[in-house]
């Protein structure tokens, strides 16, 4: 009998945070000092409600053990991994956690091909084995054998939003780029149901941020807050390159979820923010993490801020709602979402 597998959504309990520590030889040669104290910053504010899996290369250990004790960071919060990468887009890369019918974790280990083959990736699609392995992750859930389940096609972390009722919420421009493997609509949604556990596939088809270049993640587009509720990246700038896209993904959102009874909060648009080169960054307010009695929202320094952390607050009024200036990764194209993946404690 075919299992029926549940993925939770990002709310429910959590048993700790995975993160991988940026080295030199991954994107972030640039900016090493201040990606680093981001990370600081990161672990700062999650290690008081959970603990950190820190994916790390043996020979970096030591220093990072230095680089947190100087940081006055708990070590017995933060637990070190050795793991080789490409990257540390851990949203990407590492497991996506469903549960089975005997409700027993079941890790999902998809392909990964760095994007549509835009970046190295060898290593990192590697990730979910590797981690698989550790004693660290292993004692998380109490077993010697983690159960793993291959589906045999690429899917990134950042794809996909469900809202824990049987609804994902997944974007055309990334999950049906023939980058990521030629299928159908039909073919790609059954995919879903079956190694997800979803009864519906709700496909956008619009929207970017310049800077981008995960093909349209969802996760920089519009999130599940609740089982009733979606946020999404609003734009009201008319000369920005994606603002028309952006406008007919507003369109797509409300045909998709108000008949559904789903309430839309626009979060606000940043203004814009460039990198040292010139160029613009992808900031979006869409890219938070949820944990543990805590949201945390990216910031660019930028008046919107402000406004993103209110406007999120009312979407989560049970949990602490903190900012952390992101501008490092956003340089990269990514942000808080993007470096992290929920090791979830159960279905919720």
């Amino acid at each position: 009998m075919q299992p029926s597998y549940y993925l939770p959504p990002e709310w429910v309990p959590q048993h700790a945070i995975l993160l991988g520590w940026p080295i030199a030889s991954t994107d972030w040669s640039k900016q090493m000092p201040a990606v680093e104290n981001l990370y600081l910053q990161l672990m700062a504010l999650i290690t008081p409600y959970e603990r950190v899996l820190l994916i790390t290369p043996l020979d970096q250990h030591l220093y990072v053990r230095q680089r947190l004790t100087q940081a006055g960071l708990p070590l017995e919060r933060i637990a070190l991994i050795n793991a080789p990468y490409d990257d540390t887009w851990l949203r990407d890369t590492g497991p996506i956690t469903v549960w089975d019918q005997h409700n027993q974790p079941v890790f999902i280990d998809f392909e990964f091909n760095g994007w549509g083959q835009k970046h190295p990736f060898d290593q990192d699609n590697l990730m979910t084995r590797h981690l698989l392995q550790t004693e660290s992750f292993k004692s998380l859930y109490q077993t010697q054998k983690a159960q793993t389940l291959l589906p045999g096609f690429v899917l990134e972390g950042g794809s996909i939003e469900v809202n824990g009722e049987g609804l994902l919420l997944t974007s055309k421009q990334c999950l049906l780029n023939p980058n990521r493997g030629v299928r159908t609509e039909n073919e790609m949604t059954e995919h879903l149901k079956r190694v997800l556990g979803v009864n519906e596939v709700l496909w956008v088809t619009q929207g970017h941020v310049e800077g981008d270049d995960t093909d349209s993640h969802i996760d920089t587009l519009a999130r599940f807050t609740s089982e009733k509720q979606v946020c999404y990246q609003s734009c009201d700038e008319v000369d920005y390159p994606g603002f028309a896209g952006l406008k007919q993904l507003e369109q797509e959102l409300q045909t998709l979820m108000n008949p559904r009874g789903i309430e839309l909060v626009a979060l606000p648009w940043p203004d814009a923010c460039y990198s040292p080169e010139g160029s613009r960054m992808a900031a979006t307010y869409v890219n938070f993490l949820i944990m543990n009695q805590q949201i945390i929202v990216p910031q660019s320094d930028v008046p919107q801020d402000a406004i993103a952390i209110a406007r999120l607050k009312s979407c989560f009024p049970n949990r602490k709602v903190v900012g952390l200036n992101c501008r490092p990764l956003i340089r990269q194209g990514g942000s808080l979402h993007c470096i992290t993946m929920q090791l979830p404690a159960g279905r919720g």
